[in-house]
């Protein structure tokens, strides 16, 4: 991969031995004289292959997308398109590293990176709208959430929502890759309970943002069918929001950012995990004295059966509300507070002595 980054025939020779490709000679003649912007003649020499491997040359990362040009180009006889005017205005001015659009009259835009002073490559999948899935296949299959698939498409908002979703914590987005659509739901906000309000999802959140205009935008998501627990329906969700646009992205970028985004997600769904980890020792704590109780002296008039059973369900409260802190619907204070009026006033009989844990909190 290292030579695609030399020259243009160091480029043809490493195409030829990644794809196997043929008829190199009438490329070595191309001259690079004539007027234009590098940026117009690189797609225009694109458009001018007859042989589709020869292409390949002229696209970021042949060797990444292998399998995906073989599969795109697999029924075609010729690539030679006709094509319009070419222009490459945004290109006057980026630089290296940089990306900008080539648009060609009669045939599309495509996704150009500056790879060097003078030297553009195509980014093919954002230029044809790749995808390894398409809307029909993802629709046939259904792949749950886990299994999210990668999609470039178009998306505008919709006000198509099912009646068993939530509509005020979620949005609906309609999303298509060219050749058939659908609707996608898309989680806005988590509802917390009593009336703490709602926690508002980012993700979400840029995206609705993004197609506040009506309009239909390109965009990269990952997509998966979503089951809410004891229900029958499973409906297609936008996982994550990946980005604004198609363009390419590094297989270590790429983790590196689905990594983060499960972070924040797992975040907003569980906003209180340091708190819980405060609390759950006190919840342990009383669990093991519901299972001492009966060993220890005690001053009340309980038996010792009852007060172990007392302090067992008390540890199991405990833990139910170390989960509701967590998921960010009670305060660690509340909890605590609730603990001490617990172990004060009438219910000291009970409760007597309690774990230092608890009263530390």
């Amino acid at each position: 991969m290292e030579t695609l980054r030399t020259s243009g025939l160091e480029r043809s020779r490493a195409t030829r031995q990644v794809l196997g490709t043929a008829a190199f000679s009438s490329l070595l003649g191309l001259s690079l004289a004539g007027c234009g912007h590098p940026a117009e003649k690189a797609v225009k020499r694109y458009l001018n292959q007859k042989d589709c491997k020869d292409r390949a040359q002229f696209i970021l990362e042949p060797e990444r997308h292998r399998d995906a040009l073989t599969t795109y180009y697999r029924d075609r006889n010729g690539c030679v398109e006709k094509h319009g005017k070419i222009e490459a205005a945004s290109c006057t001015s980026v630089g290296v590293g940089d990306y900008c659009s080539v648009a060609v009259q009669d045939v599309a835009t495509y996704c150009v990176k500056r790879t060097a002073d003078k030297e553009y490559l195509i980014d093919w999948p954002c230029s044809v709208g790749w995808n390894a899935t398409s809307m029909r296949v993802f629709k046939a299959d259904r792949p749950a959430l886990e299994n999210a698939r990668l999609m470039r498409v178009t998306a505008q908002l919709s006000d198509d929502l099912p009646s068993d979703v939530d509509r005020e914590h979620h949005f609906s987005v309609r999303l298509s890759d060219g050749d058939d659509n659908a609707a996608f739901y898309v989680p806005k906000s988590r509802p917390l309970h009593g009336s703490k309000g709602s926690l508002e999802l980012a993700d979400g959140a840029e995206l609705r943002k993004l197609l506040g205009d009506g309009q239909w935008h390109r965009v990269t998501v990952e997509v998966g069918y979503f089951r809410d627990q004891g229900k029958e329906v499973a409906h297609p969700w936008i996982s994550w929001f990946v980005q604004d646009g198609w363009r390419s992205i590094p297989e270590s970028d790429l983790a590196a950012r689905r990594a983060e985004h499960s972070k924040a997600v797992d975040k907003w769904l569980n906003p209180g995990v340091e708190d819980e980890k405060k609390l759950k020792p006190c919840c342990d704590a009383m669990f093991k004295r519901g299972e001492t109780e009966k060993d220890r002296p005690s001053v009340s008039k309980l038996s010792a059966g009852t007060r172990s059973f007392m302090w067992t369900s008390r540890s199991l409260e405990c833990k139910k509300d170390a989960i509701r802190v967590r998921q960010g619907d009670k305060s660690l204070k509340e909890a605590a507070d609730e603990l001490k009026n617990q172990f004060s006033g009438k219910n000291t009989d009970v409760f007597e002595d309690p774990p230092k844990e608890c009263t530390e909190l």
